[in-house]
């Protein structure tokens, strides 16, 4: 999250997970078609490394792996995988993953119970199952488009299905307001998806964008919802 002013959340049981983004792996102004290995290697680790992170997660969202060609999503299996094999060699004991790119996410699919495309997205997500291999943790998007209470459980019990195959920890990001209006959830709803994730996957990450510099509230009502759903999985 990345409000202003905001405090220390460690007493709640949550800690800070430091997201690369990237406008942090290539220099100002190139080319992002190829991954700038050099680049990631001499100068965005160093800086990466300062903070000490005991995990990361990769941000990078332009090399498409969802409803290509083989020999696409293989090019850009291939350019993902060079950038964890950089991170591993310069940061060996820092655990690594992708933000929402294995598996791919897919909300209309599960949602309108359209089988054809289900099995697409599923054959896409099959064959990243190198890149997961590569990963320690698998971070699915399970971000809110819709004011659709249903729809959204449904979409995010498949996605996170969908994780369960490649056999490693599942953390989704949520997001406290609605993708597109950046509109704050309804206390209720956000933590149906708490107890959503809770219950069916192994963490959670929650994020929140800077742009704007929205200063830090303790009294929306999410954030009340967050504390208490702390609270009670904590005491159980």
């Amino acid at each position: 999250m990345r409000f202003r002013d905001m405090p220390e959340f460690t007493s709640l049981g949550l800690k800070d997970v430091r997201v690369v983004y990237t406008s942090e792996l290539w220099p100002k102004k190139v080319s992002k078609v190829e991954p700038n290995l050099d680049f990631i290697a001499t100068k965005a680790i160093p800086r990466i490394r300062a903070d000490r992170p005991d995990r990361i997660i990769i941000d990078i969202e332009h090399w498409p792996l969802a409803e290509v060609d083989d020999a696409k999503a293989k090019r850009n299996i291939d350019r993902y995988m060079s950038v964890i094999d950089t991170f591993r060699q310069h940061m060996p004991e820092t655990k690594v993953g992708y933000y929402g790119t294995v598996p791919t996410r897919n909300y209309w699919a599960p949602v309108k119970k359209d089988t054809a495309a289900i099995a697409t997205w599923r054959n896409d997500n099959k064959r990243l199952a190198p890149l997961a291999e590569a990963l320690d943790t698998i971070y699915p998007s399970l971000y809110t488009f819709y004011d659709d209470v249903p729809g959204w459980t449904t979409y995010a019990l498949a996605n996170i299905e969908e994780a369960r195959q490649y056999g490693k920890p599942i953390y989704p990001f949520l997001w406290p307001q609605y993708h597109r209006s950046r509109k704050p959830i309804a206390g209720d709803f956000w933590r149906l998806q708490l107890d959503t994730v809770f219950k069916n996957a192994d963490g959670v990450v929650i994020w929140t964008p800077a742009r704007g510099g929205p200063k830090w509230d303790p009294d929306t009502p999410w954030w009340h919802h967050t504390v208490d759903f702390l609270k009670s999985t904590a005491a159980n």
